[in-house]
């Protein structure tokens, strides 16, 4: 027996999961690349946040999920490796 959401499958949970993961790794990929692409002085006040207690999504905030569609497709962590 599989520890799932009551009322859900075993199979629509694990979509849910993949899902939950997948924005997950959207997020840190976009702090990696929040980090890489700041100046030191940008770099560490951000660090200095993520010590302090906030989370990478409040780090990252609404402007940078909107500002996703303006990232080019290496800045967005989705380039495609051969």
């Amino acid at each position: 027996m599989y520890d799932v959401v009551e009322g859900a499958t075993r199979t629509e949970d694990l979509k849910q999961k993949v899902s939950s993961l997948s924005v997950r790794v959207r997020n840190l990929e976009l702090f990696v690349n929040k980090l890489r692409y700041s100046t030191d002085n940008e770099a560490s006040a951000i660090l200095a946040q993520l010590r302090l207690g906030d989370t990478v999504n409040g780090i990252l905030g609404a402007d940078m999920a909107d500002g996703l569609s303006d990232m080019g497709e290496f800045e967005q962590g989705t380039e495609q490796y051969v």
